[in-house]
């Protein structure tokens, strides 16, 4: 690269200098030299739009600086022999922003990320994805807590809604496997089971008493018509409340066909009324994912 120089008033022979370097390609250095290298505090500029501004060491970031990417993203932190090391931040071009530890340019060990749609996710990291446990909070008012495994929800994990319901379930690569608890608020449950992220047709609800109904949805609510049951209005409720907590699963992990087939369940349960606030939710929620099966989302 000193080959191409085009100008510069720290050459090889100073141990120490201040100045600038000049190269025919474009790029530029202003800042501090040593034997004709950029060490010290400088500001390099790349012809392509890129710049950095921070430390360096033998002609490399090395200490504390920043980089602006011609694409808009910057990431501010340590570097260690020219690439991202140790504790930063990072702004991705979509909005997204990460702050945690890096290790030779990849996010590894302890992180957060805020996304730009409001949703954040907190835990360890590897390679870049969320590995091992974490917490994922989401726009939707639930949290999960639990592990992945190459940035998919992998392992045991518990699902919290802000309505105080509960699922508790295992993941295999982002979706549900093998069975799942649904606990809502009231003490009544739903146990369901799910092979290779599919719904197993019978479902078992057991009400806060312990009487339990067990069969397909549509059993389960011929039951309850046939019974006359006093609690309908609850179960149907709850029952809508599952698949739509099912639903918001496979949305977070960007699997929209799979959301909006549990939608399509939830919304086959009879509406309880027209001011139903959770039938609202849910046809919000079918035009959303309805959309993004159409546009895609910004990822990580």
């Amino acid at each position: 690269m000193d080959g191409g120089i085009l100008s510069t008033d720290c050459p090889l022979h100073k141990k120490n200098c201040t100045g600038t370097k000049e190269w025919k390609t474009g790029d530029r250095y202003e800042g501090d030299f040593k034997f004709g290298k950029p060490h010290g505090k400088g500001l390099f500029t790349w012809v392509n739009g890129d710049s950095y501004e921070g430390e360096f060491k033998n002609g490399v970031p090395n200490g504390f600086g920043k980089m602006n990417y011609e694409d808009g993203s910057a990431y501010e932190g340590q570097w260690l022999h020219g690439v991202k090391h140790g504790e930063g931040a990072y702004s991705f071009k979509c909005g997204d922003e990460f702050y945690g530890n890096f290790n030779r340019n990849y996010i590894e060990g302890e992180g957060t990320i805020l996304f730009s749609n409001g949703e954040s996710y907190s835990g360890n990291w590897e390679k870049n994805l969320p590995e091992g446990y974490g917490i994922t909070s989401r726009n939707n008012g639930s949290q999960y807590s639990g592990t992945c495994k190459a940035g998919k929800k992998d392992g045991n994990g518990m699902v919290i809604w802000e309505t105080g319901d509960t699922l508790k379930g295992t993941w295999t690569e982002g979706k549900i496997e093998d069975q799942a608890n649904f606990i809502f608020k009231d003490g009544s449950s739903l146990i369901s089971f799910w092979k290779d992220g599919q719904l197993v047709d019978e479902i078992s609800y057991l009400t806060p008493d312990g009487e339990e109904f067990t069969g397909s949805q549509k059993e389960i609510a011929s039951i309850i018509m046939q019974e006359n049951y006093g609690e309908a209005e609850t179960i149907e409720s709850n029952l809508q409340m599952a698949w739509y907590g099912f639903a918001m699963e496979y949305k977070s992990n960007n699997d929209f066909e799979s959301a909006k087939s549990n939608l399509q369940l939830a919304m086959e349960i009879r509406e309880i009324d027209s001011d139903n606030k959770l039938h609202d939710l849910l046809n919000s929620q079918f035009k959303s994912v309805n959309s993004e099966l159409q546009t895609g989302t910004c990822l990580l």
